[in-house]
């Protein structure tokens, strides 16, 4: 009955946006309205006090939100995302598939259409977590699962093929040529390919054989010894944990110390000049990698890394970090002191930055975009970047304060439920608006 009704009151408010889309000029403002011409040359049709809402972007782009309930984008092209109660459900469409997801208990996945399907070319994944599995592999055809009975996965847990019947009785794995078998898993398995091998009856034995490395375990995890061959030279290695370990190289340019793992490591590498030191872990650690990387903790007061694509230092942690990272031919600066102040850049190598997000939670936020449209929210119950469907659904519900503003000079602000506004057009020309229908010109335009 309860999910009833809230159907009902999200379809009566999705009508009074129609009304409002369809009628001319303002509406019935706060019950419903349309406005255009906005800032980022947006057009946006408000209901019930914005509880509901539409925008429509000058790309096509439509981003359709009943608070705090749902919040739904599309791109003008087909694709769309919607979020029910953020983060619980999800429902992304695009043009290669289908994905729904009510968070922990049902997840659907569909990539490729109709046609995919009746070949046998689609790649369709159910799972009603954590009972039960089906769906079908372009390659390996259809599967089913009914843990932890008896089934079959396909394409799932880094594995081709997994078989299960009483699990964790009896499974059976294959990735590529790899096939082992595991008894009560994980204590009792065996398994080879072309290439390595691997048997193990835990915790009194383990042994691991491949075409670089050879590894055997007593007493699981207690003493473990291994040979390896890497980057044309031999180690040697023992370890009893968590008391003593040491790794060596043949060739006697190479040493690592371990004690009272993972408290007190010590290697440094002659060849290479590599140099690690970590005592009382993670409280001071150094890690040298000439040419490559360089790094200090003395946590929690101060740590920084170093490398030719990134810095990054942190001060009193968790609470001030920064870093500076290339990727590709964009810049990326954060500035965090959490959770009172926190920056993001994005911009082009060797320039000023053209995207700029401030939050300090919980007070504000603002950002910049690269097409010069700003905004600002007051407060901003967010304490994180990124969550856009959260910032729909409920950071503006519980906004007081927003502002906006473009290249183009156009400029916009709204108090508390939109009692009091501003606008300023592409001409110059200033309105404040009381009580949603009182307007009062500010002069200005041409």
């Amino acid at each position: 009955m309860g999910a009833l009704v809230v159907t009902l009151r999200i379809m009566a408010l999705a009508a009074l946006i129609t009304l409002a889309a369809c009628s001319s000029g303002r509406g019935l403002p706060p019950f419903f309205e349309r406005e255009s011409g906005l800032p980022g040359d947006l057009d946006e049709d408000r209901a019930v006090f914005g509880i509901a809402s539409r925008t429509r972007g000058p790309d096509g782009a439509l981003l359709s939100a009943i608070r705090p309930f749902t919040a739904k984008v599309e791109d003008g092209h087909g694709a769309e995302k919607l979020h029910v109660v953020p983060p619980i459900g999800s429902h992304v469409r695009s043009a290669t598939g289908t994905s729904t997801t009510v968070y922990p208990l049902f997840f659907r996945t569909r990539d490729g259409d109709e046609a995919d399907r009746e070949s046998g070319r689609s790649d369709d994944d159910t799972w009603l977590f954590p009972i039960l599995a089906w769906g079908s592999e372009p390659s390996d055809g259809s599967y089913f699962a009914a843990f932890p009975v008896y089934g079959t996965l396909k394409q799932k847990l880094l594995a081709d093929r997994i078989d299960f019947v009483m699990f964790p009785a009896y499974t059976h794995t294959q990735a590529d040529d790899w096939q082992s078998t595991h008894i009560l898993w994980p204590l009792i398995a065996w398994g080879e390919s072309k290439t390595r091998s691997h048997a193990r009856f835990l915790p009194f034995w383990s042994q691991s054989d491949s075409t670089t490395r050879r590894s055997r375990t007593l007493l699981w995890p207690i003493v473990n010894w291994s040979v390896e061959e890497k980057g044309g030279r031999t180690f040697d290695s023992w370890f009893v944990f968590p008391l003593l370990g040491h790794r060596t190289t043949r060739d006697g340019q190479f040493s690592a110390w371990t004690a009272l793992f993972p408290f007190f490591e010590f290697s440094h590498d002659d060849r290479t000049g590599d140099d690690y030191r970590a005592v009382l872990w993670p409280f001071h650690k150094r890690s040298l990698l000439p040419g490559v990387s360089e790094s200090t903790w003395w946590w929690p007061f101060y740590g920084h890394y170093d490398s030719e694509l990134e810095h990054s230092a942190f001060y009193a942690w968790p609470i001030v970090w920064a870093s500076d990272e290339v990727r590709g031919k964009y810049a990326f600066r954060h500035r965090y002191v959490v959770p009172l102040w926190m920056r993001r850049e994005v911009g082009p190598v060797g320039g000023p930055p053209d995207e700029v997000e401030v939050r300090s939670w919980p007070l504000f936020s603002w950002r910049k975009r690269p097409d010069g449209y700003q905004s600002v929210r007051v407060p901003e119950i967010i304490p994180f970047f990124g969550w856009e469907a959260g910032e729909t659904c409920y950071a503006d519900l519980v906004t007081v304060f927003r502002w906006s503003s473009d290249a183009k000079g156009r400029e916009a602000w709204d108090g508390p439920l939109g009692l009091v506004r501003f606008r300023r057009n592409t001409e110059g020309r200033k309105t404040l608006t009381l009580l949603w229908w009182i307007d009062i010109p500010l002069g200005g335009g041409r």
